[in-house]
């Protein structure tokens, strides 16, 4: 094979592997159970307690919290992240809990739900908590 024919079939795979790798998603991959603890009602700029189950498992470097309007097992486009942890402090901890801050910037009068995933992008997958906390 000549030295030609060697360059361009190198560049061939290259050019493959790269397209394939932008093809493969990113995803994330949660288990367990997030709760709120407390409060049910919150004021913008108050605080929610919140806990990760002993159970709790997640594959990424870091751990992201969201307060969500919706309560569907992917991060949307309008959920508010409200915290990014260290996932080996969480995990040294389990079950874990932890007290977050709400954003002054959510919306008066509607209902939070939280969600947690291990990836920073809309559509992971992530855990949700069965109950709500509204925002008053």
């Amino acid at each position: 094979m000549n030295k030609n024919a060697l360059l361009s079939l190198t560049l061939l795979i290259v050019l493959v592997a790269n397209i394939a790798a932008i093809a493969v998603p990113a995803s994330a991959y949660v288990t367990g159970t997030v709760a709120i603890i407390q409060p049910d009602m919150v004021v913008p700029g108050g605080a929610i307690e919140i806990e990760l189950s002993e159970d709790f498992q997640a594959d990424g470097g870091y751990v992201y919290i969201y307060l969500s309007k919706d309560a569907d097992p992917e991060i949307s486009s309008g959920d508010v992240r409200i915290a990014k942890l260290t996932k080996s402090d969480i995990m040294a901890e389990l079950p874990y809990v932890t007290s977050l801050e709400v954003p002054t910037t959510i919306q008066e009068g509607e209902e939070y739900y939280v969600k947690v995933t291990d990836s920073s992008k809309v559509g992971a997958s992530c855990i949700v908590s069965e109950d709500s906390v509204e925002d008053l």
